[in-house]
């Protein structure tokens, strides 16, 4: 029997009328991965991932999303992978500005 693969692909979205805004998306709790935790949004979309009304902004300035996704506590090693990916983009990212 072979595993399945799994192709994760994160996107990092600005806001056209304010370029610090980053958009960062709480899953929804029943996401069997990742359920409850904050990150960029998959460029391939779950059912229901971005629902109407399941994401917020929340992080106004690339400073307030790195302090957002440095204070999530990831519960596996794939949400603890994305989490230090992340973090890394935003970081590198930020460098740029």
């Amino acid at each position: 029997m072979s595993k399945q693969t799994k192709y994760v692909v994160a996107v990092v979205l600005k806001n056209k009328s304010n370029p610090e805004e980053f958009l960062v998306v709480k899953r929804p709790e029943d996401d069997p991965d990742l359920g409850g935790h904050w990150g960029f949004p998959a460029a391939t979309m779950k059912p229901g991932e971005l629902a109407e009304g399941m994401f917020e902004v929340k992080a106004k300035s690339i400073d307030d999303a790195i302090d957002l996704l440095s204070q999530d506590k990831p519960n596996n090693l794939e949400g603890q992978f994305i989490q230090k990916r992340d973090l890394a983009f935003l970081k590198a990212a930020k460098e740029q500005l």
